[in-house]
């Protein structure tokens, strides 16, 4: 294929034929050379476009010519059937919408090629299309891809993704349709089979239905389900009033996310338009109106430039006429991260939600058009708890949680010195750092055996066993025979571990990461320097002098200001409310809270594994781990006969004299023995970019 064109359309879908339309109504479309690209022929009406709007509205005036229905009564939820005056339900078959932009195709001498697009971009000639090995170069390329679908369970940051599927039939009823005068936009009165799932209704005629099965969900609704479903449906609707038969069938699916796939890349003289120019609203799966107005917008845009196409000088996409609100972006990532975490919650809130206003409100607020005192109206009657615990699981990122954990550690603190309850305090505070350990700080580490060459293994392999074992009898032998240098060297790799961990999904580099590992040990041991000199005397036998003031960690919090980094700025404040808490119990937080639980979710990305397969996983290594724990505070409680014994028969691997490390110094050298494998195991996982 050869020669330049003037447009070229990547896709004839309806985003593509709307454009059209927009385009040749202001008069940029005369004398061009036009090429549309699409590997479907679109001679079947393969979907059924709907839209909610004012008889006056644009939409309704420029389409009038292929509306199909139109519908000014309809009902949801359990409410009755009612008037949505002053909107009006509009229905638009997709093939009427094809052959309309065949017809144009033809009456202009444009063409068509029966081609997929494999890639679109630019280069120094300007725009192009790749189909195979030909190139399509335009001066504009105007790309209705859909964006590639993200997965089912993808969770992009807080960001949640499902998917609308549907199943429906069009049937012709012996008798009469009982509710032929209005739309039925959700029937939720089916069973909902661990998703959300309604019935949705367009009555053509008396006798001509469309009847359609819709499941909001992480999985794809199944054909034989939904046609069983339907069955029923149709059974319980008709009411032995008499048959009906399946004329036409069709089925889909939309992506329901706040980012509905990848960003698409922008490139000179490229044009996104459709899904890919982000026309699908999030909650809904509505995407028809907005499809208008972006091609009405493109148009003006275009028109008002006052320049011919060939100058290759417009922007290629205007900003919105409206733009988004907030608050609506808000309320859809709530009720999406509803519907992916808990589905059977979805019946009660739209059953809520319709109960609440009229609904003409109710399309009004889909539309994002409502007001603050009819958003508000609604918000008050829905079920509060699941949206309270929606925003805490969204909006409340773990550097708060812990900061209120702390807060709350620091109170009962408090309180319990006020009222002479330290110990009791003591005990509780320590229990929970014995749980935390047992259920994320030693898992974490313990599933390093599925790292293992880049391959899943469940159980370890004798020689990982024994590569772990020596390496930590080793660390041990060291501390044995020199334990300050064994303590400095603990602390720059776990620094450097630490660091890498959080700086990665920071965005840091390696030096950042390093300093903020660094800091982070020296600020936990600096604002304690009793307890840790006492520590570091009993691990080292030398006494340190070390100390830093509470405000050390606000250098990092300006950092992360400046680098715009939100979970830098509260770890940092969080941190420096911990430094308040005993020494063990603020290193407890950090290591459990932030380090261990970062590390356990980059493993759950990396390796596509849930909590409960990882733990399981994990106990091989966790329950020798709590085994070595043991014997390391069993150490110096060997009687003394028996260590000089094993002294005399090897005197480098017990030094004379020792006495053990202390209670909490035991802690920190097991760890140390335990974790350098480990470190450079993750290290490996983070350099192969796993996670």
């Amino acid at each position: 294929m050869s020669g330049l064109v003037d447009y070229a359309f990547v896709g004839r879908g309806a985003s593509a034929a709307l454009t059209v339309r927009a385009l040749e109504k202001a008069g940029l479309l005369v004398g061009k050379r036009v090429l549309f690209l699409d590997p479907d022929p679109k001679t079947r009406n393969d979907k059924t476009f709907c839209f909610w709007a004012e008889e006056s509205d644009t939409v309704v005036t420029d389409l009038q010519d292929l509306i199909g229905h139109s519908w000014d009564r309809a009902q949801a939820g359990n409410e009755p059937m009612g008037s949505i005056a002053p909107l009006r339900y509009y229905q638009i078959n997709s093939l009427d919408v094809y052959e309309d932009l065949s017809r144009r195709i033809a009456a202009n001498g444009w063409s068509w090629k029966t081609l997929a697009v494999d890639d679109v971009g630019s280069d120094a000639e300007g725009p192009f299309a790749v189909c195979g090995s030909e190139k399509v170069r335009a001066r504009w390329v105007l790309d209705s891809r859909p964006p590639k679908r993200p997965a089912t369970s993808q969770v992009q940051g807080n960001e949640s993704v499902l998917l609308q599927s549907f199943y429906g039939w069009i049937v012709e009823t012996e008798q009469p349709w009982q509710k032929k005068e209005g739309v039925t936009l959700m029937d939720l009165q089916v069973p909902q089979d661990g998703a959300t799932q309604f019935v949705y209704i367009l009555p053509y005629s008396e006798n001509r239905v469309l009847v359609e099965l819709t499941r909001f969900g992480t999985q794809i609704l199944p054909a034989e389900l939904a046609e069983q479903r339907l069955v029923d449906y149709m059974e319980s609707a008709l009411k032995d009033q008499g048959d009906y038969r399946i004329v036409h069938r069709e089925e889909g699916i939309i992506p329901m996310a706040e980012h509905p796939g990848e960003n698409p890349v922008t490139f000179p003289g490229v044009v996104h338009l459709g899904t890919r120019n982000r026309a699908l609203k999030p909650s809904t799966g509505y995407a028809f109106k907005t499809m208008h107005q972006q091609a009405q917008e493109l148009a003006l845009h275009w028109a008002n430039q006052r320049l011919p196409a060939d100058q290759g000088t417009r922007t290629e996409q205007p900003k919105r006429t409206e733009q988004p609100k907030p608050r609506y972006a808000f309320l859809d990532g709530l009720l999406l991260h509803i519907l992916r975490k808990r589905p059977h919650q979805g019946k009660p809130i739209f059953e809520r939600l319709f109960a609440s206003l009229p609904l003409s409100a109710v399309l009004r607020f889909m539309d994002e058009k409502s007001s603050w005192q009819d958003d508000l109206k609604m918000l008050l009657r829905l079920p509060w708890k699941p949206f309270l615990v929606a925003l805490w699981e969204r909006h409340v990122g773990w550097p708060l949680r812990l900061m209120l954990l702390t807060l709350l550690l620091w109170g009962g603190q408090v309180c319990a010195a006020t009222m002479g309850a330290s110990g009791w305090y003591t005990v509780v505070a320590n229990l929970g750092l014995v749980v935390g350990m047992v259920m994320l700080g030693l898992p974490h580490g313990a599933v390093d055996h599925l790292l293992q060459s880049g391959r899943f293994k469940r159980l370890p392999t004798p020689a990982m066993v024994l590569v772990y074992i020596g390496l930590g009898l080793l660390m041990l032998w060291f501390w044995f025979l020199w334990p300050w240098w064994s303590l400095l060297f603990f602390v720059g790799y776990s620094a450097w571990h630490f660091g890498q961990a959080d700086g990665r999904s920071w965005g840091m580099n390696r030096f950042l990461s390093l300093a903020w590992g660094l800091s982070v040990l020296a600020y936990i041991t600096g604002t304690h320097p009793e307890e840790t000199r006492n520590i570091v005397l009993a691990m080292t036998k030398r006494d340190p002098t070390w100390s830093l003031p509470v405000g050390f960690m606000a250098i990092w919090a300006v950092v992360g200001v400046y680098r715009r980094q939100s979970e830098l700025v509260w770890t940092s404040l969080w941190l420096m409310i911990a430094s308040q808490l005993p020494l063990m119990h603020a290193f407890g937080l950090y290591f459990i809270g932030q380090h261990s639980r970062t590390g356990w979710q980059d493993l759950q990305n990396g390796l596509k594994l849930n909590s409960t397969t990882l733990w399981k996983a994990a106990l091989p290594f966790h329950a020798g781990a709590w085994l070595l724990l043991g014997l390391f505070y069993a150490l110096p409680r060997i009687p003394s006969g028996f260590v000089r014994e094993a002294q005399a028969l090897a005197p480098l691997a017990i030094p004379q004299g020792w006495q053990g490390f202390g209670a909490e110094g035991t802690f920190f050298v097991f760890l140390a023995c335990l974790s350098f494998p480990h470190v450079v195991t993750m290290h490996r996982f983070y350099r192969q970019g796993r996670s």
